[in-house]
This record gives C-alpha cells, structure tokens and sequence, in this order.
C-alpha cells in the first residue's frame, strides 16, 4: 500500500471518528437539554408557579439542537396563563450559554379582568444568555407583532417591540429596558396610536416575584422607574420615580412627570377605555387650563393612588389590580 493510499485511508477513518463523536456529543447534548427543560419545569413548580407541557423532542442534527416543547402552559397563582402548542428552544451545541425561544404557532394568553388573547408574532424571539459570576441576560424582540381578544372587541400591534432584561449578580435586583414602537389599539369602535414607549425599570425584591404579586408586596417590592417616555397622538410624557403595590393590590407610587400636550393624553386614555369618554373630556378641560399657565408644557406629580392614576389634580386612568384583594375576616 503506497503513502498516498495510507493518507486517503487514514483521512477517511479520521473523518468517520469525528462524525460518531460529533454525534455521540450532539445525542448526549439533546438528552441534557430534555433533562434541563424537565429539572426547570419542577423547580418551578415547586416555587408555586404552574407549569405543564405534553412533550419534548429534539430535532436539529448536526447543526444545532432544537427542542420542541408541545403544548406548554406555564401559569401564576392569580390565574393568568400562558399557552402556546409548539415552544421552540435553539441552541448551538458547542455554545450552550444562549438559548433562543420562540413560539412560531402562535400564543394565548389569559390576562384576568384584560380577557383571552391570542397573540401572533412570527419573528418574535426570546434569548436567554447565562454571563459570569451568576449574571444572566434576557433579550426580547419581534416585529409585526399582532394581539387579537377572544371576543373580538379589542386588538393590539405592534412594528418593533425590544425588551432587555439583566439579572445582577444581586438576585433581589432585577434592571429592564424596554422600548416599543408604532404600537396601536383599537376597543370596539376607538382607535388609538402610539408612536414610541421607551422605560428603564429596576424591580427590587426580585426573587420574591417568583411566589405572586402579593409575596412580592409583602416582602417590600418595588419597582425604580428610572426612566419612562411616551409619545403619542400629539403628546409627550417623561416620568421616573417608584411605585409598589398597596393592601388592596393596586400601584401604588409618585412619579416626577413632564407633560407637553397634556389633553391629547387625556384623550388618548379615554380612546383605550382607561377612563370614560366624558372623564376624558373633563380632564382635557383640566389640564389644558392647567397648560396654557405653564407655557406649553406641564411639571408635577403622576400619582397612583386607590386605583386611580392621576396628574395636576385630573383623573387619567382607572388602575387594575395586580395582586389578589386580601380576603376579609
């Protein structure tokens, strides 16, 4: 046998050694990745949360693993849940650290007192990277976004939805970023448009969270509102301060606010059914006196208060409850 045919061989076996370990490696990366999704559904249900899916399978061979999760529901104890027939999970096999989510079937979701709806968002994407020294990052996007309620009366979209979510390395501290943009909203025959939210928060008492909105609030939560900006129909609001939840489970909060066109955003509230038309009314009338001896823009307090949002003394928005009521003796 001459050299150049010992070469061919030996590059032939060395080649066929790789392939088996390569797929050996990627048959041992998909059993760990069903492990992990099952060791994650437990601990969660163990801290309270409800988790249920029919099953896992793991396609993808050879260039990524892909876990399909059918008919996964993951709920809180308020009652609010979340559902989607197929949960997508991608990951590289040679770098575990991001995983990708995806829902490309669609979504439902049960809001409480907000209904049921149906959410179809083709590109929207979750990626979930472990960091150093126990830091994690989570990162949200989707474009061409669309929500739909079950009876049909209301609907929501979106262009461009970016959420980023940093876990310090202080579990209790949890930072977000948020941003949206050319969001609109229709309820019955109103219609509404937003051209941009942008918020950075950080949720103290984080880990608390993970037992309900009423653990939360007994274990002293709150939420820094570093930074929030809407621009919509005309108006303009800036705000940051922090906000809690009261005994009853409403927000509870002051926020430093800066208003240009104040009644288009009394308006705009009313247009959503956060208050009724004649509210709106009145609080157009309100803050546009209000505006006209500020000079175009209006300073002062967003306060959140007995469910209720209000600002230079004009009610904006009924609040909905996040925890459950305390039950009366």
């Amino acid at each position: 046998m001459n050299s150049r045919r010992r070469a061919l061989y030996a590059g032939l076996a060395l080649s066929f050694a790789v392939a088996v370990g390569y797929g050996l490696l990627w048959r041992a990366g998909a059993k760990e990745m069903q492990r992990a999704i099952a060791d994650w559904a437990a601990a969660q249900r163990a801290s309270g949360v409800y988790v249920d899916y029919g099953s896992i399978r793991v396609v993808g061979f050879p260039v990524m693993l892909r876990g399909l999760v059918l008919d996964a529901s993951i709920g809180d104890a308020a009652g609010r849940t979340w559902r989607a027939n197929t949960l997508r999970i991608d990951a590289r096999l040679l770098s575990p650290r991001s995983l990708i989510f995806s829902a490309p079937k669609g979504e439902a979701v049960y809001l409480g007192d907000a209904g049921r709806w149906r959410i179809d968002a083709p590109s929207g994407r979750v990626r979930l990277t472990s960091l150093s020294k126990g830091r994690w990052a989570l990162d949200v996007s989707a474009s061409g976004a669309a929500a739909m309620r079950a009876d049909e009366n209301a609907s929501a979209g979106i262009s461009r939805l970016v959420v980023v979510l940093d876990g310090k390395a202080d579990p209790e501290r949890l930072a977000a970023h948020f941003e949206f943009d050319d969001v609109s909203a229709r309820l019955g025959n109103a219609k509404a448009a937003i051209e941009k939210i942008t918020a950075d928060v950080e949720l103290q008492k984080a880990t608390a969270l993970a037992r309900g909105a009423e653990a939360w609030r007994g274990a002293g939560g709150a939420l820094a509102v570093k930074q929030f900006t809407l621009e919509a129909e005309g108006a303009y609001l800036a705000a940051h301060g922090s906000l809690m939840l009261d005994s009853e489970g409403f927000p509870e909060g002051v926020l430093e606010a800066e208003v240009a066109n104040p009644g288009a955003l009394a308006a705009l509230l009313g247009k959503i059914g956060a208050i009724s038309a004649d509210e709106a009314k009145q609080a157009q009338a309100n803050l546009t006196l209000a505006v006209l001896a500020g000079g175009g823009k209006l300073s002062g307090l967003l306060v959140l208060k007995n469910g209720e949002l209000s600002f230079a003394g004009a009610r904006l928005a009924r609040l909905s409850r996040i925890a459950p009521a305390p039950v009366q003796p």
